[in-house]
């Protein structure tokens, strides 16, 4: 699937609970805190559907079912690499590096886990084999994922198997033939009010005893019992594109997810209760490419351009003669063939 910014916009007026400043939203797309923003992400997929972009920014599934966005590519030669990053460069020029959470970050993310799906297997081929498909389905669905891999800040010195609220932190309350039933938060969610998916993970080390927030899941952001809590918008207070150019346009709103009691399939479950795979979920191949679309995003940001001349003039003079290597380096060079593909060295 190709989606126009014209269908993402409404694939989001699906019933998602928002809320900021303590009202709750409605319709995100119109909201004057999301509404800019919104409408940033989606000229990302005009972009991509247009006629004379679709060498550039899209490819041909490999089994069959039409072309995707060149952000699930599996590059498996130094030219597909190449072809990838071109495709990221293009989309990331639209937002001159300052949406950090576009589609390509998290779609990067589960690439590279799918790349090294054989660690997962390792430990629960079942799991793995959800993992799997679900690549796919985001993949040909078009999906806009987000994440949510932190958990809240309380008792800094005790895990989260020991705050006086068992339940701060998403986890594990219950299970039956269904799936998992999670209760408690995740944090931070960045671009999530405006993404079709999240990504439930853990970044932060486990210890014995914090077995049931050691899951891993993707659910929709209009899941029932998701109640998705905004961050104060800059977009909203911006007075004008003119005065306030990136935070009327660029401003992802972070959000704390919280779960109530949220059901969620099997099939969409890639680690239930064990610590170590949860390490493996953020790190590895899918790290490997988060980390090359990184470098090319914070070379866009400082390239060469009447704008961000004046809000990056001092990085400019500092790093200018680096630029070259920022950009095309990271994302040009072919490092260790994976399983058959290739990552950004």
């Amino acid at each position: 699937m190709i989606k126009t910014g014209a269908q993402h916009i409404e694939m989001l007026r699906d019933g998602r609970q928002v809320y900021v400043n303590g009202q709750a939203v409605g319709d995100v797309t119109v909201h004057p805190a999301f509404r800019r923003t919104i409408r940033s992400v989606g000229s990302l997929y005009d972009f991509q559907a247009r006629p004379d972009n679709r060498e550039l920014m899209t490819f041909e599934v490999p089994e069959g079912g039409g072309r995707a966005n060149r952000i699930w590519q599996l590059p498996r030669s130094h030219a597909e690499l190449v072809e990838r990053r071109r495709a990221l460069e293009a989309w990331t020029e639209l937002h001159y590096g300052f949406l950090g959470r576009a589609p390509d970050h998290v779609a990067s993310c589960i690439c590279g886990m799918f790349m090294g799906i054989e660690v997962f297997e390792a430990y629960d081929k079942v799991r793995a084999g959800a993992l799997s498909e679900y690549y796919r389905f985001a993949r040909d669905n078009e999906l806009y994922l987000t994440y949510a891999i932190l958990n809240p800040q309380a008792d800094r010195s005790k895990p989260a198997s020991e705050q006086q609220d068992r339940f701060l932190t998403a986890g594990v309350v219950d299970q039956d033939a269904g799936g998992l039933t999670i209760r408690g938060a995740k944090m931070l969610a960045t671009g999530g009010i405006m993404a079709n998916e999240v990504l439930i993970t853990c970044i932060q080390p486990l210890r014995e005893g914090d077995e049931p927030y050691a899951v891993s899941f993707a659910v929709p952001m209009n899941a029932g019992g998701l109640e998705i809590l905004s961050r104060k918008s800059y977009e909203e207070s911006a007075v004008n594109v003119f005065d306030n150019p990136l935070a009327s346009r660029f401003d992802e709103n972070d959000a704390v997810l919280y779960f109530d009691d949220v059901k969620v399939p099997w099939d969409r479950v890639a680690n239930r209760k064990d610590a170590a795979v949860a390490g493996h979920l953020v790190r590895g191949a899918g790290k490997v490419l988060q980390a090359g679309l990184g470098c090319g995003r914070l070379g866009i940001r400082l390239a060469p351009h009447p704008v961000r001349n004046v809000l990056c003039w001092r990085q400019l003079r500092h790093q200018g003669a680096q630029l070259p290597h920022l950009r095309l380096g990271p994302l040009h060079a072919a490092r260790r063939p994976h399983a058959g593909q290739l990552l950004p060295g």
